[in-house]
Parts: structure tokens; sequence; C-alpha cells
């Protein structure tokens, strides 16, 4: 999984590794906004996570946003 954005993974079962079928896998991210962001905005990113299906392979970016407290 690759992120983007101010957003750190806490935990990853899911990069670098092959799933068999109907297998499963967890990450945690924390959102962590840049420093000196202004209270109240909000800051985007996404996770991407990649996938091969028989002969097909591509990737899925999963849209995050976070509000700056």
């Amino acid at each position: 999984a690759q992120l983007s954005g101010p957003f750190n993974p806490t935990s990853d079962s899911c990069s670098n590794v092959t799933l068999p079928a109907h297998g499963h896998c967890t990450m945690s991210i924390a959102f962590a906004p840049i420093s000196g962001s202004t209270s109240k905005t909000s800051q985007s990113g996404n996770v991407t996570l990649g996938y091969t299906y028989g002969s097909n392979s591509g990737s899925m970016p999963i849209a995050l946003s976070g509000m700056v407290k």
C-alpha cells in the first residue's frame, strides 16, 4: 500500500504480501496534520492498494481526509 498526504500507517499487514483467495489484511492509518496548519482546515490524501486478479493487475486508490483541530 502507498500513502499520500498527511497520513501515517500505524499498522499494516497488507503491504508486500500476496493474499490467498478470500484472504484479508488490515491497515490502520493516523491523520498527522501538516505542521503549522490552520485550525478547522481539511487535508486530504490517498491510500492506494495494488491487486492482481488472474492475469489482470491494477491499483485502487481510496480517498482519505482529516480535519485539523
